[in-house]
């Protein structure tokens, strides 16, 4: 009797109401049960979203990760850590128009093996600048250049007993 009385109110526009909204709150349910981010995911998205912050920051060619190798207490670079960076910011900004495996040879004397292979790719024709217009100062383990473009600052760091560039940074004003 009881169960006749469910059906006949369910079979009322009431009964189907009730039954779709039970339907749509069941479906809401298990699909925001079967989507809840673990920890992992959570992680994941969140180490993707600094990567997109990064993107659309200003980007750079340091590699971050490579900080701990900087002499912490340099306070000043030694003469002939500027005037390499120096050479190789002539060197970089390509005023002879040189060809690209001619430019790669000249930049990559003076850059660690780390910079040599993201400058490979490199297509000496886009560089932003073409010519040195200020003197290299320097600032801790850094290196700014101002170009007739920009501002070109260089990475130096250690390598193998010597001076090298290790990352390259442009700026426009």
């Amino acid at each position: 009797m009881i169960a006749r009385r469910i059906l006949r109110l369910l079979g009322t526009r009431y009964g189907m109401i009730a039954i779709i909204v039970v339907a749509v709150v069941i479906i809401v349910g298990v699909a925001r049960f079967n989507t809840e981010p673990s920890d992992d995911t959570a992680r994941h998205n969140q180490d993707d979203e600094q990567i997109g912050e990064e993107e659309e920051g200003h980007v750079d060619g340091f590699d971050e990760s490579q900080e701990e190798e900087l002499d912490e207490d340099l306070t000043k670079l030694p003469p002939e850590a500027v005037d390499l960076a120096s050479a190789f910011a002539k060197d970089w900004v390509n005023p002879d128009d040189a060809k690209k495996d001619e430019w790669f040879e000249a930049v990559s004397t003076r850059s660690t093996k780390n910079l040599q292979e993201q400058l490979k790719a490199t297509d000496p024709q886009v560089i932003p600048a073409k010519k040195i217009v200020g003197k290299p100062d320097a600032k801790g383990n850094y290196v700014e250049i101002a170009t007739d473009t920009g501002l070109l600052t260089l990475r130096l760091i250690k390598e193998d007993g010597s001076w090298k560039v290790d990352g390259i940074d442009f700026e426009n004003p």
